[in-house]
């Protein structure tokens, strides 16, 4: 059955397709290849035949095909034939004017578009265009290649009112020729005014104002240059060059003046070079002492204050600025030469100085006296920087007045001192106690020396008194203490070759010699041998311990020199270490190990204990030094960050606080070594402040989630709210006759804007607002429906309203005033008035060529087909709308739809045209 249906059939209409697609791909001739892409139902195969027509005629029609693929297509396959892909001069070789027009109209490219209006050559043709054409861009382009301005100002009056782009650019180059004639004549004026300038300056005698304003001429004139004629370039180099001339005789005569000025200026400034050298020498010869320089300069001033006059007379005040300076240098050369040949015995008067007995009144009255009279022999003059030598001598001189004054003010105070060591010896004495006696004897000695002359005559008796007496009582004790020394001999002898051990031996012997002490010092000879007696026998008793402790002290030197080689690498540690790379923990380790291993090397001597505890204290705590400074430095961290968390506990910002609350803990993980104590407790209070910030998110959570569950409930009955009152609304038959308002949709709204201010959890908020976008889908479809049915009531009234006007030319008034819909809404744009007319003067004359272009103007636009004998007429105004850029979709067509009904409204009605215009009309609305 298939095989017999195709079996008469052109291979073009076979069912099947790819049968149809080889027989489309041989196809030559146009008709029938205009038959299939009117027939075929596949795009690609519709495409297919519209490539392979070739004839211009052929795509000239189906540009006005009712579907707009194939109109798109066959335009760009004219645009191809007129302009091809692969010949780029085709533009060039286009000599026919239409087909430049075409192209025009055609191309979606404006380069293109003006390159074909440049191609018309006759100014009159291109004024035409652009007054003329029906093609906005055409006429535009055509605009832009008129040059001259009397043709501009002629296109301008005929475009204007008419065609804005064109008028606006015909106003825009007339302005800019007016402008740039008004601008020549305003440079013209500036030359000219700037070359009188340049004369009245170049006539004047040149000053100093003469370059600056020269200057500015020349700057002026860089402006005016490019525009200025030969003449005037050459009048104004006349007039420049006259001005240099001028100045240059001002500057020569500036020059000369000048180096008088600056003759005059060299010598009174080597004038006062002479005297500030000197006084400066001077001042310096002040502080430094250093006579040689000043004597140097002394030697040379008058010459170089002779050269400085030669040049200019001295003013009277330089010559006795100077001489005064020269005396002074005189005065000061004479006591610094005196002090250096004296400068050796200065020095050694200053030692005996300080070798004086602070407590022999009389030595110090002496020595201050010789100090004295060797500093009235110098003289030294006021202001002058004293040498070290004599500064020693004056603060030793001071010294002594001071220790005088300070035993003068007390001599009352000591003679009582000395009356009461007097008593105080004579009451030694008495008790028979020799040893006290001697010791006392000697302080009320040193007290006597720090009175004066007179206080110590008083005194001379009572002294010699009690060395009588003390003579005595020495020879009397010696005589009742050498029994008791002869049994500590005897005792210390018995020692010698015991066999105690060697601490318990030494210790016996030290006990004997604590006894031996307690005697006193003994006179005479026999006490003298018994001292030798005793002292023979300690040393051979002592024999048998100096091994042991020359063993003990071995020992205590070789833990000494540890302790110093422990001291040592701890110095070359500390020199060593780079302390900004410091490992701080390994540091406090080796210091606590440090500190131990001194502790172990124990005991030592007591002299070397006391030099290597200080020597490793004085390491130690350098090291320790450095650690304390990142102890502090940590800890300084550490209570920074316990602040700033405790700041954060009344931050309004609980989440920021939560966040630098973390920051910070982990900063404080990041702290290095701390002390244990501080750093607990600053753990304590850093932790505490954390753990404060943290309870706020806990009671924070517990109000947002009853703060979330009430806009939840809140949430829900504001959608109920709405939803209630718009489904009372789209109850209403009449809803959206009536709601001119918008009332729906402000409900609508404002139940967005209450969700809008509620905080919801996302899931929430999104069904909450996906039932509003329902209601309001709801609305709009409500809303679209009323438009339609609005709108078509408007083109249907427009309908009903022609038919009555063709039934009342007629003469059916009756049918007429039944169909006429007095002040019913009409469609936007459509003219009323006209219409009003038309209807009430139904007998006017009837044009059927106007009739017939509009109903194929309308039937065009509503995709009809019209009678077969009007085929011709319909591809000729489509080719006129092609020219006129319309026809290229549908986006044109309202308004076109509008100027054709309000044409035929001004046309006269006849019943049987009416009907088909209004009938492509109401297919024209529904499409």
């Amino acid at each position: 059955m298939f095989s017999f249906l195709n079996w008469r059939k052109p291979k073009w209409q076979h069912t099947d397709t790819e049968v149809r697609r080889k027989a489309i791909e041989r196809l030559e001739d146009e008709q029938v290849l205009l038959q299939v892409i009117d027939s075929e139902q596949d795009q690609a195969l519709v495409h297919l035949a519209l490539d392979r027509l070739r004839e211009p005629a052929s795509l000239d029609l189906l540009m006005h095909h009712e579907l707009e693929p194939i109109r798109s297509h066959a335009r760009n396959r004219r645009l191809q034939q007129l302009l091809p892909d692969d010949a780029p001069g085709a533009l060039e070789r286009i000599r026919d004017e239409q087909e430049l027009l075409l192209v025009a109209a055609l191309s979606e490219d404006d380069t293109v578009r003006t390159a074909a209006i440049e191609r018309i050559q006759d100014p009159q043709k291109r004024f035409e265009l652009a007054a003329t054409h029906p093609v906005a861009s055409v006429r535009y382009a055509a605009a832009e290649g008129i040059e001259d301005i009397p043709s501009l100002e002629a296109l301008g009056r005929r475009t204007r009112g008419h065609d804005k782009r064109v008028y606006r650019l015909c106003r825009s180059r007339i302005d800019a020729f007016r402008a740039a004639e008004r601008e020549r004549h305003e440079r013209d004026a500036a030359i000219a005014a700037w070359l009188t300038q340049a004369g009245q300056l170049a006539d004047r005698v040149a000053d100093d104002d003469t370059q600056r304003r020269l200057t500015a001429l020349l700057a002026q004139w860089r402006q005016l240059d490019m525009d200025a004629s030969d003449g005037q370039r050459q009048a104004a180099e006349h007039e420049i060059e006259r001005i240099r001339r001028g100045l240059d005789g001002f500057e020569a005569r500036a020059r000369a003046d000048q180096a008088q000025a600056l003759a005059l200026e060299h010598a009174g400034n080597a004038r006062e070079q002479v005297i500030n050298e000197l006084a400066r020498t001077l001042a310096q010869t002040r502080e430094t002492l250093d006579t040689e320089t000043l004597n140097e300069m002394l030697e040379t001033v008058e010459a170089r204050w002779a050269a400085a006059c030669a040049l200019a007379a001295a003013e009277p005040g330089e010559r006795q600025r100077l001489d005064a300076l020269r005396d002074e240098a005189r005065r000061l050369i004479r006591p610094l030469a005196s002090f250096t040949a004296h400068e050796t015995q200065l020095s050694a008067l200053c030692d005996e100085l300080r070798n004086v007995d602070q407590d022999d009144h009389s030595a110090l009255r002496q020595a201050l006296d010789s100090a004295r009279r060797r500093l009235r022999g110098l003289a030294w003059p006021e202001g002058v920087s004293k040498p070290d030598g004599l500064r020693a001598l004056e603060s030793e001189a001071a010294a002594l007045q001071v220790r005088l004054e300070d035993l003068g003010a007390r001599q009352n105070e000591l003679v009582q001192l000395a009356r009461t060591q007097l008593t105080a010896v004579q009451d030694e004495l008495d008790a028979g106690s020799v040893r006290n006696a001697r010791q006392q004897h000697g302080t009320l000695l040193t007290t006597i020396k720090r009175l004066d002359r007179r206080h110590q005559q008083g005194f001379q008796g009572d002294l010699q008194r009690l060395a009588a007496g003390l003579r005595d009582l020495r020879d009397w004790q010696s005589f009742a203490t050498d029994p008791k020394r002869v049994e500590l001999c005897e005792q210390m002898e018995s020692l010698v070759g015991a066999t105690l051990g060697a601490e318990p031996l030494a210790e016996r012997i030290r006990e004997l010699q604590a006894q031996w002490k307690a005697l006193g010092g003994g006179e005479g000879r026999n006490n003298r041998e018994l001292w030798k007696r005793f002292k023979s026998a300690a040393d051979a008793a002592y024999e048998p311990c100096k091994v042991h402790f020359e063993q003990q002290g071995e020992l205590r030197r070789e833990r000494y020199a540890q302790r110093i080689e422990l001291c040592e690498q701890l110095e070359q540690y500390e020199a060593q270490l780079d302390w900004s790379q410091a490992d701080w923990p390994v540091v406090q380790k080796t210091l606590n190990a440090a500190r131990e291993a001194f502790r172990e090397l124990s005991p030592v001597e007591r002299g070397a204990h006391h030099k290597s505890q200080r020597r490793f204290n004085a390491i130690t705590d350098r090291i320790y030094a450095h650690l304390k400074d990142e102890y502090d430095r940590n800890l300084a961290r550490k209570q920074s960050l316990a602040e700033r968390v405790e700041a954060l506990v009344e931050h309004p910002d609980l989440g920021e606080a939560m966040e630098q609350a973390k920051a910070a803990q982990a900063q404080w993980r990041e702290v290095g070594i701390t002390p244990r104590g501080p750093d607990q407790r600053l753990w304590r209070r850093f932790r505490s402040a954390c753990d404060a910030v943290f309870a706020r998110r806990e009671d924070q959570r517990n109000a947002r989630k009853a703060a979330i569950d009430d806009s939840i409930g809140l949430a829900e009955q504001v959608v109920e709210d709405a939803s209630a009152r718009i489904t009372t609304l789209l109850d209403r038959p009449d809803s959206y006759a009536t709601d001119d308002d918008g009332e729906s949709q402000r409900v609508v709204e404002q139940a967005h804007e209450r969700l809008a201010g509620l905080e919801l959890p996302r899931r929430v908020l999104q069904r909450a607002q996906a039932r509003l976008d329902e209601l309001e889908r709801l609305l709009q479809e409500r809303a679209r429906d009323a438009r339609l049915k609005a709108e078509s009531a408007r083109w249907q009234a427009l309908a009903d309203n022609l038919r009555a006007c063709a039934h009342a030319a007629s003469g059916e008034q009756e049918r007429a005033g039944e169909l006429w819909r007095a002040g019913a809404e009409l469609p936007y744009g459509v003219d009323t008035a006209a219409l009003a007319r038309r209807f009430a003067t139904p007998e006017a004359e009837f044009d059927i060529d106007l009739a017939r272009r509009l109903c194929i103007c309308m039937e065009i636009l509503a995709g009809l087909e019209g009678p077969a004998e009007e085929q011709e007429l319909r591809m000729h105004i489509q080719m006129q709308r092609l020219a006129r850029g319309l026809g290229r979709g549908d986006g044109d067509n309202d308004q076109e739809s509008l100027d054709i009904i309000n044409e035929w409204l001004l046309s006269a009605p006849r019943l049987d045209w009416e009907k088909r215009f209004v009938d492509a009309l109401l297919s024209l609305e529904q499409s």
